[in-house]
């Protein structure tokens, strides 16, 4: 072979190395590329999450807890509440949102877990309405999020309005120390914390309870509210509105028995005897129910369907002051 030709096999020989070389390297990116993809952050998880169970209102009361396995692994164990979970379409939204964040079809998901949020929701609100101490409270709704350094424990942050910044220690208590054991169970609620710190700023990423001081014109309002309601036999709205207004106003006699009226138009007979008894003192001539403003106010309440609730509210406000006078 001339030194010629010689030459050009050996230029060959490198240029086609040179190739395969680029060829190899290429490959080996992409392969890195690919199994970067398949690593779910972590951080970015629990973050995207925290925003979308914050603002998503079919989301609220869920979560999805992140377990790293031994070998650096993600395996996701979702959270959803029982009440909301129907048809497990909570569930089904949940995993789309894990599988969106993570950027890839994410299946690693352990047993789902069934928390009773919307019962623990239902028993704080019902709390606050009757607690002296808790008037002005609103708890509207809440959500899950994270804690830096306690992937273990799930925070529950109640949203609504507080009259002042006292009842916020109050709640926290009454929430962590009775309500989620009652509710979630004595297994469950050690990893359980209901958050009831109060917003801080105006900003909107800002969630929590907002400081806002009784108002007698914000009570009329409810009132009227809560009224019309109760005319339209719309009864649990009437209860709602009730019940703001003699948070914000609890003064007027009038609003309270109302909202015992409305009470007893659901069944809530407990609950309405109960406070029943705590309007009715042991001096009978001191009882607001026959005060002139209560009893033209009440007479309001006439017709077929409404006259029944009348009747039991006369009853227990007599069953209260035999029960004082025995």
């Amino acid at each position: 072979m001339s030194f010629g030709r010689w030459k050009l096999a050996a230029l060959s020989l490198c240029w086609l190395t040179l190739v395969l070389c680029h060829v190899g390297s290429v490959a080996a990116l992409e392969r890195l590329q690919e199994s970067a993809e398949g690593v779910v952050d972590e951080a970015k998880l629990r973050e995207e999450l925290a925003a979308a169970v914050q603002q998503n209102p079919d989301l609220r009361g869920s979560w999805a807890k992140v377990v790293v396995e031994q070998d650096k692994s993600l395996r996701v164990i979702l959270v959803v509440d029982s009440a909301r979970a129907v048809g497990s379409r909570q569930e089904k939204k949940l995993q789309e949102l894990v599988r969106k964040i993570a950027g890839r079809d994410f299946n690693d998901f352990g047993e789902t877990e069934k928390l009773p949020v919307g019962a623990l929701l239902a028993k704080i609100v019902t709390q606050t309405e009757d607690d002296p101490r808790l008037a002005g409270v609103r708890v509207l709704d809440a959500h899950f999020y994270p804690r830096e350094g306690l992937p273990g424990q799930l925070f529950l942050k109640l949203n609504g309005t507080i009259s002042n910044l006292d009842q916020t220690e109050i709640l926290r208590t009454l929430c962590n120390e009775k309500l989620v054991p009652l509710v979630m169970g004595t297994e469950i609620s050690p990893s359980i914390v209901v958050d009831t710190d109060p917003v801080t700023s105006t900003g909107e990423s800002n969630v929590g309870l907002v400081v806002r001081p009784p108002s007698s014109s914000a009570a009329s309002m409810s009132f009227v509210t809560g009224m019309e309601a109760f005319i339209q036999q719309d009864y649990n709205k009437a209860l709602a509105y009730l019940t703001y207004a003699a948070q914000d106003d609890p003064r007027r006699d009038e609003i309270k028995y109302w909202r015992i009226a409305a009470l007893i138009a659901l069944d809530q007979h407990d609950r309405a005897r109960e406070i029943v008894r705590k309007l009715t003192p042991p001096n009978r001539s001191k009882v607001p129910y026959f005060s002139s403003h209560v009893l033209s106010s009440l007479e309001r309440i006439n017709g077929p369907i409404r006259t029944p609730i009348r009747q039991q509210l006369d009853m227990m406000v007599r069953e209260a002051i035999s029960g004082h006078s025995s």
